[in-house]
């Protein structure tokens, strides 16, 4: 018979996102869809109850209704925004796993959707010989006439905003992860880089992101770099790193 562990599916690219689209539909809507339509029935007994010439108070329970269903179309709006914006970062994790697909063609191992330690998830995982690389997905919205941004090897810059290494921190924190769990499950030290891909911009790279840990990219530059890098790991290891990350992610989900 064969083990629950061994029958568990790997996950597939944005499966994260799917679930809390998923939650953020069935389980935030419904709480305020029943709370508005609660208020609505209590309103409507109170006007049969006044229509019947019993003492009743129909407008303040309409009232009451009334402040509610307010309440709950402001919240469905910003429901809706969240909804949109998960839907643009697992469409845009899925169009990366489509290009990584050339990579996979060529012999490289690719994990989607891996879930974190401490929470969270990483995007992708390519395993091959030239190296392990953990890709996070950014799906940020461009301002008005803004198309590009630059990397200085710590922090995003882009003109309307704010400096922004919170990117870079998180992928080095993935990249973190990544190491220390092949570490402890292989006793081996593994090479593994962190590679933010923001989709649909430009990315103009300064001279302090040359030999930055973490490469900052456009999605279609992604499969070249990574062709681009020496070869560090032997077929064996790729295999074994691959098992090890595949246990691992069966294990969550077990």
């Amino acid at each position: 018979m064969e083990s629950k562990l061994k029958s568990q599916p790997l996950r597939n690219p944005g499966q994260s996102v799917d679930e809390e689209i998923e939650r953020v539909i069935h389980d935030d809507f419904m709480t305020y869809f029943v709370l508005a339509l609660f208020f609505w029935v209590i309103a409507l007994l109170e006007w049969g109850a006044k229509v019947l010439h019993q003492p009743r108070m129909p407008g303040i329970y309409a009232a009451v209704a009334l402040g509610a269903t307010a309440f709950c179309i402001f919240q469905f709006i910003q429901m809706r925004k969240r909804v949109r914006n998960l839907k643009k970062g697992r469409d845009g994790e899925r169009d990366v796993a489509e290009i990584l697909d050339e990579l996979k063609r060529q012999g490289a191992n690719i994990l989607h959707d891996i879930p974190g330690r401490k929470g969270g998830n990483i995007d992708h995982v390519v395993i091959s010989t030239r190296g392990i690389f953990v890709v996070e997905t950014k799906a940020w919205s461009k301002p008005q006439g803004v198309w590009e941004m630059d990397f200085d090897g710590e922090r995003i810059l882009i003109a309307t905003r704010e400096p922004d290494a919170a990117p870079i921190i998180q992928c080095k924190a993935e990249v973190g992860d990544i190491r220390s769990l092949l570490k402890q499950s292989t006793s081996k030290d593994f090479p593994v880089r962190g590679v933010v891909v923001f989709l649909d911009w430009f990315v103009n790279r300064k001279p302090g992101a040359r030999g930055a840990d973490t490469w900052v990219l456009n999605p279609k530059e992604l499969a070249g770099w990574i062709r681009r890098e020496p070869e560090t790991l032997s077929a064996a290891d790729v295999a074994m790193a691959t098992l090890h990350l595949k246990q691992f992610v069966k294990r969550l989900a077990a």
